[in-house]
C-alpha cells in the first residue's frame, strides 16, 4: 500500500464505478483546454469519440474532437 502525502492528493484522480480513464481525463478539461489521446494509450474496441460526445452531451458542454496533427493519436477540446 502506498500513502499519499495531501500536495499531491489533490491532483489525484479517484474513478468511481465503471469510468474510464478517458472519461475522468476529460472530465478534468477547462473551456479551451485541449486533451491528447495516443494510439498506444487506447484499449478499447473502436474509436474514443463516442465516450467524448457522451460525456459532452451528458454535461452541457460543447466539444471538437479529432486526430492529432502528427497523427500519433486523437484530440479533444472542450469548446463551451
Amino acid at each position: 500500500m502506498k500513502i499519499i502525502p495531501k500536495e499531491e492528493a489533490d491532483s489525484y484522480i479517484i474513478y468511481k464505478g465503471k469510468e474510464t480513464f478517458l472519461r475522468g481525463k476529460l472530465k478534468l478539461l477547462k473551456q479551451g483546454e485541449i486533451a491528447e489521446l495516443n494510439y498506444d494509450e487506447w484499449k478499447g474496441k473502436g474509436r474514443p469519440f463516442p465516450i467524448a460526445n457522451r460525456l459532452a452531451k451528458k454535461m452541457g458542454w460543447e466539444m471538437e474532437n479529432g486526430h492529432q496533427k502528427d497523427g500519433k493519436g486523437w484530440a479533444f477540446r472542450r469548446v463551451k
